[in-house]
């Protein structure tokens, strides 16, 4: 595997050069020199440690791979990125000047990307942070991840050059994006969380909060380590924790950290780095909406940072939560039924008690859910019929490992050693059936927000499913649940180079929605017909080849596309 984004030194370890389809490769002698039969001294075998490129001086410079680390001892560089054998040589990218007339390319997409980076604030954001010629080739790799839906980099440099040549320079290729990724440090992604959450905070009054995480075979990232695998994958991972905007469905913040961290343990720290980027309720509203997956410990953390708070809280896990719960359920009549309001494809009824959690004084707000009691019901009966059929079925209890047998049916039963025929007796536990019946189809939310009514709670708390969108997007669209990456650096700047194209992701999608509907299509397929969008080349300039469809002036209309901004990316160089 080649280090596709180094260079180094061509070493002298002894050895030679091959050329094979115009690409050197150099080869380094392995082991001392032998005799053969004849009693002759020959070379021992020789193995492939890189390519030989020009750099820009015209000097020969060594693209490295494993075994040239391997051969010479020294250290592979933190932020490397290994990929493929190594066989092709650097694209050379072509300006539109160096384009021959009537060269046909297709910059539909790479227009409407761009525009909407501008329009939507991220190509500012993103020159607060890096130089203009770094700026438009982040924007050209966003784009390309968009459109490729995978995080290899593999033919990053025709995509460039046959659809982003209006934007990114034309030598722009997988190579020199991993140049790229190790630009993207931490000073340079603070820089823009400022300016990002800044320019959105006149959007925002709630905010969410999620986690996910991305699996890698990498031994090279020393964040990744093994941990509560969301994916069941038996592999090192990196935690993600993203912060999004109710109100634009845009994602605000993100960071990375440990594999083996647990969304509570570490929610402190991300408060705080997240506090450091602006990202407070002073400037982006007041609400912060999470799942039930965070601890007591968090709710003090949110309200000591000054945030309100929605959060879903486990009834299974609480026993204050439980035993209220239950309560509540047992004793809700018919006329409660009667009350009911929807949210989403949710019918509920609620009601709210105040409760401290984590030593915040807040509301447990209860509300069941009337179309998943059903669901819930059926599947707790099914449950407890089958574990009774098999109590019943079984002639004779195991002799050995009896406890471990007897526990497999609790808590529906209780399961004893008896001297009759079968070994055992058994009885249901009406305790446990009670309440896990009173709880079926229970939601509850601890919240610090009182002035909101039951309806305006959980409304807001069902619309998180745009986070967990997000999530979905970001590994199953953007990176194939793998980074494709060798150390902390290049993990680091990868997963922000994705930040960035999830923004362009959320924006076609939200604005397309309707568009998709009238034309029974999706955010790849609105995509795909702006590639179909080509430009030619005349001697007057870059003119359109073909008329616009009606299909794709729809698509123009909805994405709300000012093309102004060329005049805004041209004085920005």
């Amino acid at each position: 595997m080649i280090y596709s984004f180094t260079r180094v030194k061509v070493p002298d370890v002894g050895g030679y050069v091959q050329t094979r389809n115009g690409v050197r490769y150099m080869y380094a002698y392995v082991g001392p020199r032998r005799r053969d039969a004849g009693g002759r001294s020959v070379h021992p075998s020789a193995r492939m440690i890189g390519r030989i490129e020009k750099s820009e001086d015209g000097t020969d410079m060594l693209m490295p791979n494993e075994r040239y680390y391997e051969l010479t001892g020294a250290t592979p560089p933190e932020g490397a990125v290994m990929e493929g054998a190594g066989r092709k040589p650097a694209s050379k990218g072509r300006t539109q000047e160096d384009r021959a007339e009537g060269s046909v390319i297709s910059g539909g997409y790479g227009i409407a990307a761009t525009a909407l980076f501008v329009e939507s604030g991220v190509f500012a954001s993103l020159l607060e942070a890096l130089p203009f010629k770094h700026v438009r080739n982040l924007m050209g790799l966003a784009a390309y991840l968009c459109e490729s839906q995978h995080s290899s980099f593999e033919g990053l440099g025709d995509f460039i050059n046959g659809k982003m040549l209006f934007i990114s320079e034309p030598s722009f290729d997988r190579r020199r994006a991993g140049d790229l990724l190790a630009l993207l440090g931490p000073a340079a992604r603070t820089a823009f969380y400022r300016s990002w959450i800044k320019a959105q905070a006149g959007s925002a009054r709630h905010v969410f909060y999620d986690v996910t995480s991305f699996s890698t075979y990498s031994g090279r990232i020393v964040k990744s380590e093994f941990g509560y695998n969301r994916d069941r994958e038996q592999l090192r991972q990196i935690n993600e924790g993203l912060f999004c905007c109710r109100e634009t469905g845009l994602p605000l913040f993100m960071t990375t950290y440990s594999g083996s961290l647990n969304d509570a343990q570490n929610f402190r720290h991300v408060l705080m780095q997240a506090g450091n980027c602006s990202l407070r309720p002073s400037r982006c509203g007041t609400v912060l909406i999470m799942d039930g997956g965070f601890s007591k410990e968090d709710f003090c953390w949110m309200h000591l940072a000054g945030w309100k708070f929605i959060s879903g809280v486990s009834a299974r896990r609480l026993s204050a939560v439980r035993q209220a719960c239950a309560s509540w359920s047992e004793g809700a009549s018919s006329k409660d039924d009667r009350r009911a309001w929807t949210s989403g494809e949710g019918r509920y009824i609620s009601s709210r008690i105040p409760l401290s959690l984590g030593g915040v004084d807040g509301w447990l707000v209860m509300c069941r859910d009337m179309r998943a009691r059903i669901d819930q019901l059926d599947a707790l009966d099914e449950r407890v019929s089958k574990l009774r059929a098999e109590l019943e079925s079984t002639k004779r209890a195991p002799k050995d490992g009896f406890g471990i047998w007897a526990r497999s049916f609790a808590p529906a039963f209780k399961v004893v050693k008896s001297a009759g025929p079968k070994g055992f007796a058994y009885e249901e536990d009406g305790g446990w059936l009670d309440t896990e019946t009173a709880l079926c189809g229970c939601v509850a939310l601890f919240t610090t927000c009182g002035d909101m009514s039951d309806q305006e709670i959980m409304k807001a708390y069902r619309a998180k499913e745009s986070v967990e969108d997000c999530f979905d997007t970001t590994k199953n669209g953007l990176s194939d649940k793998r980074l494709h990456v060798h150390g902390d650096q290049a993990a680091e700047g990868k997963a922000f180079a994705m930040f960035v194209a999830l923004i362009l992701w959320r924006l076609i999608r939200s604005r397309t929605k309707e568009w998709q509907k009238d034309y029974g299509s999706t955010v790849e397929g609105a995509i795909t017909e702006l590639e179909k969008i080509e430009f030619v080349k005349t001697a007057g300039g870059w003119r359109l080849k073909d008329a616009v469809t009606k299909r794709q002036r729809d698509l123009i209309k909805a994405l709300r596309l000012d093309l102004s901004f060329m005049k805004e990316i041209e004085s920005a160089d």
